[in-house]
């Protein structure tokens, strides 16, 4: 797994990369950002499985920076402050650590954060699966497809094609409305 730590204190930075190379070696890479700003362009330029990010931070603080990015990653707050701790389980985090770290609490983050990344890549493998399914069992037969494969921000969904209510076009984007879906 690979790590991305974003504190804009540089002491924070280098405490939390030792204990993670000390006490997670599923972690194998580790990289570091004192901004929001530089975090997201070490994101941007490669791909994180864990972000370590503190909340208090100057010119954008931690949720503003999760929010200004998507992917396929575990969130675990390390933060001074204990109250956030209900906004970042609304922002989907795997965990919330308070500093100084708990070591045990740290191995403890990173293992349910290994769990969360095997749990997605098992549904997603599972959603892309069935797409395939569907794709040549549609081709072979030459027949209108019972269902088909969405992508959108959060991923993919398979859907029945008989769910289909209207599509409607949004730019370069559709909007699909579904049966029992409320507007």
């Amino acid at each position: 797994m690979t790590a991305l730590i974003v504190d804009d204190e540089k002491p924070n930075r280098e405490g939390l990369r030792l204990l993670l190379e000390e006490f997670c070696p599923d972690i194998l890479s580790i990289a570091d950002a004192g901004s929001a700003k530089s975090a997201r362009e070490l994101f941007n330029a490669s791909s994180f499985d864990i972000l370590f990010i503190d909340i208090n931070m100057p010119n954008e603080n931690g949720f503003e920076f999760l929010n200004s990015i998507k992917g396929n990653f575990a969130v675990v707050f390390v933060t001074a402050y204990s109250d956030f701790a209900m906004r970042a389980i609304k922002s989907n985090a795997v965990d919330y650590l308070l500093k100084p770290i708990n070591t045990d609490e740290l191995v403890a983050a990173v293992e349910r954060c290994k769990e969360r990344l095997e749990k997605n890549f098992l549904q997603v493998k599972t959603i892309y699966n069935e797409s395939i399914s569907n794709f040549e069992k549609t081709y072979s037969s030459g027949t209108f497809p019972d269902k088909i494969t969405l992508s959108h921000m959060q991923g993919f969904n398979i859907i029945s094609t008989n769910d289909i209510i209207c599509i409607q076009a949004d730019g370069n984007y559709s909007v699909l409305y579904l049966e029992g879906q409320k507007n």
